[in-house]
């Protein structure tokens, strides 16, 4: 007989499946906050609850690497999001131009745009340091 999930399990795996659509779902290097199917710290404590209970490593790298991508997610104010509308609009970003020449000339361009990212990159570092020090970074 298998042993039935306490709720809380249950609850937390179907939170981040539709986490994991949204990220199917969407693109680009800030998103609005407004995609995710919850709140960040209802979708960061789900998470950790999957990743104290996982086993399997390759398993674990990816509800970390979630963990760390909720950072993409922003709360955006209406100029904000004109201005990741424009810079996906943009010439560059249409021609599938990638790399690092490319995102600077974009954050030149767009200093809104660079102080979203800015913002992002900022809490990737927080919640890097959150998983190490929960002691689920590795």
């Amino acid at each position: 007989m298998t042993a039935k999930l306490p709720t809380f399990v249950v609850e937390s795996h179907e939170l981040v499946q539709s986490y994991g659509a949204t990220l199917e779902e969407t693109r680009g290097m800030v998103r609005d906050i407004k995609l995710l199917p919850a709140s960040k710290q209802a979708i960061k404590a789900s998470l950790i609850i999957l990743l104290t209970a996982e086993r399997n490593t390759e398993q674990r790298e990816f509800l970390k690497g979630g963990y760390v991508y909720l950072a993409h997610f922003q709360s955006l104010t209406d100029s904000e999001r004109a201005s990741i509308e424009q810079y996906e609009r943009s010439a560059a970003v249409k021609a599938g131009s990638t790399g690092k020449n490319h995102l600077l000339d974009a954050l030149t361009a767009w200093p809104l745009y660079k102080a979203l990212v800015e913002r992002r990159f900022a809490e990737e570092a927080l919640l890097t340091s959150d998983l190490a020090t929960t002691g689920l970074a590795t």
